[in-house]
């Protein structure tokens, strides 16, 4: 068993089949926007498979469609509310200038 420090941690390792593990961070991180308890937190993906990863997992997001959830291929809905719009805001632009560790 592993701590990984709470926050619903996603862990990839090298011998992971990427495609698959995109699939299932991708829902785990947006299924319901992220606003559920158990969505994906954070990634820890190791390094010799780290920029393959990212690669598919940006391609994944690439084609999430955002709009009413009841039209047909919206897989992304709206927030709760306008404050949790305005709360997610500074989390894109971490992840925008973030650099692997």
């Amino acid at each position: 068993m592993l701590e990984l420090g709470g926050k619903a941690p996603f862990v990839v390792l090298e011998d992971a089949d990427l495609d698959a593990a995109v699939e299932a961070a991708a829902f785990g991180a947006f299924f319901n926007q992220g606003q559920i308890c158990m969505s994906t937190e954070r990634l820890i993906v190791v390094d010799a498979v780290a920029d393959a990863f990212v690669e598919k997992l940006a391609r994944k997001a690439e084609t999430l469609r955002a709009g009413d959830p009841r039209g047909e291929g919206n897989v992304l809905g709206t927030l709760i509310n306008r404050e949790s719009g305005r709360n997610s805001t500074p989390c894109w632009t971490t992840l925008n200038s973030m650099a692997l560790v």
